[in-house]
């Protein structure tokens, strides 16, 4: 007599879930979800269009979304808002910088407000790559790790490219709890022909 297929046979080896191929991608249940995939050329003409100040946008958006998925080392709201306000009153003390002479004073802090909102900007894209190579938590010759040569040469554009990619990467690195004792990870397949540690 033919057994009844819907009956549970006690005497089978256990199954084990099938990859789900129809995941769209990182975006959909991983640690960067929260990062929304923009545009490269339009921050760049953003960026051009409000004097810079769409890098400082750009930051704290990112770190909102980051600190949400992060259970230590959160980016500090202390520092978006010092950037925020460095880089405003750069931008504001160009008014007074244009109107002084040259070799004066104003020109001089207009001069040191740009550099340092300069170099600020480098920091906080530092702080972003860190958070983002922190939670996917993969070696650095993998193709989703953030490098740190072309965050120091593109800053935030070379960031957002990342995310964009690492977005569509078809599996999600799979973040374990700091109280596991040997974390493992679940890496992202399929990507033999992909770049090498950028």
């Amino acid at each position: 007599m033919p057994k009844n297929s819907d009956q549970e046979n006690p005497y089978a080896p256990p199954q084990v879930d099938a990859l789900d191929q129809s995941d769209p991608g990182l975006g959909s249940e991983n640690v960067l979800c929260g990062l929304k995939p923009r545009s490269v050329i339009l921050m760049i003409l953003l960026t051009v269009v409000t004097l810079g100040l769409y890098m400082n946008f750009w930051f704290h958006r990112s770190a909102i979304a980051l600190n949400k998925r992060l259970d230590r080392n959160r980016i500090s709201m202390i520092q978006v808002g010092a950037f925020w306000v460095l880089s405003l009153s750069s931008v504001l003390w160009t008014i007074p910088e244009i109107l002084a002479e040259e070799g004066s004073v104003t020109v001089d802090i207009g001069t040191f407000l740009t550099n340092a909102d300069m170099i600020f900007a480098l920091v906080c894209a530092f702080t972003i790559r860190g958070r983002l190579n922190l939670l996917i938590q993969v070696p650095r010759s993998h193709p989703a790790w953030s490098n740190a040569f072309w965050t120091f040469i593109f800053g935030i554009l070379y960031l957002q490219w990342k995310i964009n990619k690492n977005l569509r990467l078809p599996r999600l690195p799979v973040r374990q709890s700091s109280s596991t004792a040997a974390p493992s990870f679940e890496f992202l397949h399929g990507m033999g022909g992909e770049e090498r540690g950028v």
